[in-house]
């Protein structure tokens, strides 16, 4: 850790080759928060991930994860057919994203 304040520095963290986004209807309010949070628990973890958010029907066509609401999964897969999907019920809060950690973490 650098300078004993709990964080790592840049070089520490860990790059994991995935493009991961969050999606939601406007790809502004819900989805930003989550990606926010997301990033900051890869962080913590010793990750650095490329961590967008993005309009359900702007998702780049590259993506390898789409994190999105459970009403969402359908125009997701719309848009990305062979897309993994990690549907939350609450992009606030999400097991889901601790799922991710760690499954980053063993890559």
């Amino acid at each position: 850790m650098a300078f004993g304040f709990g964080k790592k520095a840049k070089e520490d963290l860990k790059e994991v080759p995935l493009r991961v986004v969050f999606a939601c209807e406007a790809g502004m309010g819900s989805s930003a928060m989550g990606a926010s949070l997301l990033r900051d628990k890869m962080k913590k973890a010793g990750l650095k991930l490329n961590i967008k958010n993005y309009a359900v029907n702007a998702i780049p066509l590259d993506s390898e994860v789409v994190v999105t609401h459970k009403s969402l999964v359908g125009s997701v897969k719309l848009r990305v057919p062979e897309v993994r999907v990690v549907a939350v019920e609450n992009f606030l809060s999400s097991p889901e994203y601790d799922k991710l950690v760690d499954e980053f973490s063993s890559l």
